[in-house]
């Protein structure tokens, strides 16, 4: 019998397997696909071979599918639930799901779709694509720098932070200082390329220049007219690639924000930007719509 057989049928399943596929035996599961791959094997010889000698392989492969998808930050397809002999589409809704789980159950299978498109994007349209989703945080004068005057900073925008004083609705002007300057850094980079700690030393070094340029005497080729002296300043990376562990530590260490492209594909599922709400076998799903998602990205013009 072929050596690779389970890895083979885990390579199978997982890319024939259903997001909302409902809970199936995984025993049953790895059999049917084994038989589809090995047809020239007697089926009472592959069932022992299967169950009796290499059912542990089996899983195994399946297992190290949906870990290799979990560093990705992506989701498997299936779940393996090997102390109840199931496996089941990880969309399937679980009666003990939280809001936000059920939202990431709908949202999963659309990911991978979303971060392909935006992996797609020229340099300049990822660098409008960021200041966009600072509109999504309801940032204010949000806009993508201009490549020649930029000063290392792609886009920025004034975040502000009304979540602190949601019960004083009746003096609106009290929160409206409260408020911090976004300088955002683009790095439209392939998965193999990944955010290195230079990087990351380099948006700080990069965001340490721009205070000063903008409190020196000269004029600065990017001003920002109402930011002052204690004017706080949050460093934001943004790529489309990933961050190597050490580059998410001297982060985390320093205050800055680091988000991949699978972080970033999620957050856009699940704002909902260019998913389309369709029926399909009788429950209603979320489809990501590239039109849709198009016109979201060019609402406004990249150069304001």
């Amino acid at each position: 019998m072929n050596s690779n057989l389970a890895e083979e049928v885990a390579d199978l399943i997982y890319s024939e397997f259903d997001y909302f596929e409902r809970p199936l035996s995984l025993k049953d599961t790895i059999l049917k696909f084994a038989f589809r791959l090995n047809k020239e094997t007697s089926r009472l010889s592959l069932t022992e071979d299967v169950l009796d000698r290499d059912l542990q392989k089996y899983i195994s492969s399946l297992l190290k599918r949906e870990q290799d998808d979990r560093r990705r930050g992506l989701f498997c397809p299936y779940e393996v639930i090997v102390d109840n002999d199931e496996i089941v589409g990880f969309s399937y809704p679980r009666p003990s799901d939280s809001p936000l789980m059920g939202r990431l159950r709908q949202v999963a299978p659309e990911i991978s779709k979303v971060l392909d498109v935006i992996r797609g994007l020229e340099p300049s349209a990822f660098e409008h694509f960021c200041s966009r989703i600072l509109d999504l945080l309801d940032a204010e004068e949000t806009f993508k720098t201009q490549d020649s005057k930029d000063e290392g900073i792609d886009f920025l925008g004034w975040l502000c932070i009304p979540e602190t004083f949601t019960s004083v609705e009746f003096i609106p002007s009290f929160r409206k200082d409260f408020r911090m300057l976004v300088l955002g850094q683009a790095k439209r980079y392939k998965p193999e390329n990944p955010i290195g700690v230079s990087q990351i030393r380099e948006l700080i070094g990069t965001v340490a220049a721009f205070h000063h340029d903008q409190l020196a005497p000269w004029e600065s080729r990017l001003k920002v007219s109402s930011f002052s002296l204690m004017s706080p300043i949050l460093p934001l990376m943004m790529t489309t690639g990933r961050i190597s562990q050490d580059a998410r530590l001297l982060a985390r260490k320093c205050g800055v924000i680091a988000r991949d492209g699978a972080e970033i594909a999620l957050f856009i599922c699940l704002e909902g930007i260019g998913m389309d709400e369709v029926e399909q076998d009788g429950s209603s799903r979320l489809k990501f719509n590239h039109e849709k998602f198009m016109d979201w990205l060019t609402k406004r013009n990249p150069e304001t």
